[in-house]
C-alpha cells in the first residue's frame, strides 16, 4: 500500500495517509458514535464478540485506553462450519432420490469444484434465512429441484447436529480436539467457549460491563441467545446485538480518521496549555507566590529559631 498511489502522501489534490486500525477499535467507535450507550462504568470493560465466517474473535478494552486488555478467539467455530452442515443436510435430501444420486456423482467426478460451489449456495441460503422476515430460502443447484431451508430447521440443526465430524472432514480439525468436542452441537460449543472466556477474563480481574456482538454470523439467533445466557448479569441496555453486523466494521473504520484527528487536536491543545498558557500564568503570579511563601516560611521558621 505504501508503494501505491495511496502511500504517496497526496491523493486527488488532498493530503492522504495510511492508518492501521484494529477491527475491534472500529467496532467500538461505531457503537460509541451511535450515541445509544451510557457511559461505561469505571472499572468495567467492553467486550467485542466478532462471529465471522472463519473464526470467532474476542477483544476486551476499557473506556479510557486504546490498549486491549484481553484478546482471544476460536479458529474452528466460525460460521463456515454451518455452511458445511447445511450442505450435508441438502445432499441427504438430494440423495433420497436414486437418480439424483447418480447424476450428482457424475457431475462431481467431472468437476470436483462443484462441492465448493454448492457450499457457497448453502451459505447464501443461510444468510437469506436470517436476513429476511420470511425466514426461508431455496437452495438452487444445477438442474436439481430446489430444496427449501427454513429458520426453524436451521436453528434445530445448530442445536442438535454434532459438529466435530463436519469440522474434521472439511476444516482439518485435529483429532484430539474433535474427541474433546464429542457429540456437541455448534450451539453447545459456542456457549461453552463464551463461558470459558468469561471465566478466564475474571481470573485476570477483567469485569465486563458491555457486550458488542458483530460479524455476519451473529445474525443467527442462537448467538445472542447464548451471549445473553453467559452474561445474564449485564443489563439489556448494555448488550448491542441489533446493529448491521455486516457493516459495523466498515462504518467504524470510517470513524477512525476523525477519531485520530480529534486525538491529535486534543494533544495540540494540551501542548499549547503546557508550553504557552502555564508559563504565562507562572510568570504573572510568581511575585505574589514568592511573598506568600516568604510569609509562610517566616512564621514557621520563627518558632524553630526560638
Amino acid at each position: 500500500l505504501k508503494t501505491s498511489i495511496l502511500g504517496q502522501g497526496e491523493y486527488s489534490g488532498k493530503p492522504s495517509s495510511l492508518v492501521m486500525a484494529a477491527e475491534s477499535r472500529a467496532a467500538f467507535l461505531y457503537v460509541k458514535n451511535q450515541g445509544k450507550s451510557d457511559e461505561l462504568p469505571r472499572g468495567k470493560s467492553a467486550l467485542l464478540v466478532d462471529v465471522g465466517s472463519s473464526t470467532i474473535d474476542l477483544t476486551a478494552m476499557t473506556a479510557d485506553s486504546r490498549n486491549h486488555q484481553y484478546n482471544s478467539g476460536n479458529n474452528y467455530l466460525g460460521a463456515r462450519s454451518v455452511d458445511h452442515m447445511i450442505r450435508d443436510w441438502y445432499l441427504e435430501k438430494l440423495m433420497a432420490d436414486r437418480e439424483n444420486q447418480i447424476v450428482y456423482q457424475e457431475l462431481t467426478a467431472a468437476n470436483p469444484t462443484l462441492n465448493q460451489t454448492l457450499t457457497l449456495f448453502c451459505r447464501e441460503a443461510k444468510e437469506k434465512v436470517y436476513s429476511f422476515k420470511a425466514g426461508k430460502a431455496n437452495i438452487f443447484f444445477g438442474y436439481f429441484r430446489p430444496v427449501q431451508l427454513s429458520r426453524d430447521e436451521l436453528d434445530d440443526m445448530l442445536r442438535t447436529v454434532p459438529i466435530a465430524g463436519i469440522l474434521q472432514k472439511n476444516l482439518d480439525l485435529p483429532r484430539e480436539t474433535a474427541d474433546q468436542m464429542g457429540q456437541k452441537s455448534w450451539c453447545d460449543l459456542f456457549r461453552e467457549f463464551m463461558q470459558e472466556q468469561r471465566a478466564l477474563m475474571e481470573e485476570q480481574g477483567i469485569s465486563i460491563g458491555r457486550v458488542i456482538l458483530t460479524g455476519s454470523a451473529s445474525k443467527m439467533p442462537v448467538v445472542p441467545e447464548a451471549v445473553r445466557e453467559v452474561f445474564a448479569d449485564i443489563p439489556e441496555s448494555a448488550l448491542f446485538f441489533d446493529m448491521d453486523p455486516s457493516r459495523t466494521i466498515s462504518k467504524g473504520l470510517a470513524l477512525v480518521g476523525p477519531s485520530n484527528d480529534k486525538s491529535v487536536s486534543f494533544q495540540m491543545d494540551v501542548a499549547k496549555v503546557l508550553n504557552e498558557d502555564v508559563p504565562r500564568v507562572v510568570k504573572n503570579n510568581v511575585g505574589s507566590l514568592a511573598v506568600s511563601l516568604s510569609d509562610f516560611l517566616s512564621e514557621k521558621m520563627e518558632g524553630m529559631m526560638m
